[in-house]
């Protein structure tokens, strides 16, 4: 964050490189060039489309939806687990609710040695990351069609969080950061329909904690 001429402004990078901010405190604005703005702020501008600017923080809370921060996890513990099959072999038949034995089910216990505060990922590929998939009606298929489900419990059954979601739009479901006890264990359970043409079985579990 920049606070300059009475103003905080957040440098945002558009990930594409490209296609830029047009308001106030944009590249070509007249601040950048000003004699009355400190030679160490004009220097932070570069007047292209690299897909870099600036805003003011009030403008991206008119024009941004979302805000994720991501935790510097470098002395964290990191456990994960993958798998990939075909559809007949990819875990046990299914019995939840959602979509029952069209599913398919796995089960993962999590347990730590120590008390910490530990942050479960899981992830499908999404179906816009397949080339032979087409994502005609991409929109539709997902509000539609909830190809998987997945579920935080502890390990006496109190189930602390769920969430469905379909190939099209979503390819992950982080839970909330959860505390656990020392010796403590919790459950992930997922189900997901992949009888899908083009969609490789791949699923997998991340959980990282805070106690290196």
């Amino acid at each position: 964050m920049l606070k300059t001429n009475g103003k905080r402004l957040l440098k945002i990078r558009n990930p594409w490189g490209e296609a830029e901010w047009s308001g106030s405190y944009r590249d070509s604005d007249a601040f950048w060039t000003s004699s009355t703005t400190a030679a160490e702020d004009k220097a932070l501008i570069v007047n292209k489309d690299d897909g870099i600017f600036f805003m003011t923080i009030e403008d991206f809370k008119v024009y941004f939806t979302d805000l994720t921060a991501n935790p510097d996890t470098s002395k964290w513990q990191l456990s994960y687990w993958m798998k990939r099959g075909n559809a007949n072999t990819f875990g046990t038949t299914g019995s939840f609710y959602y979509c029952g034995s069209t599913c398919k089910h796995n089960k993962f216990t999590i347990t730590s040695p120590v008390a910490q505060t530990i942050y479960i990922a899981t992830h499908v590929p999404m179906e816009r990351q397949y080339v032979e998939a087409p994502c005609t009606n991409a929109f539709n298929w997902e509000i539609n069609n909830k190809d998987h489900f997945v579920s935080l419990s502890k390990s006496n059954g109190t189930l602390l969080e769920e969430d469905f979601w379909g190939w099209a739009t979503e390819g992950y479901k982080t839970f909330l950061p959860y505390n656990i006890a020392a010796a403590e264990s919790v459950i992930v359970d997922t189900e997901h329909d992949w009888n899908r043409p083009n969609m490789e079985p791949s699923f997998s579990v991340t959980v990282w904690g805070e106690v290196s």
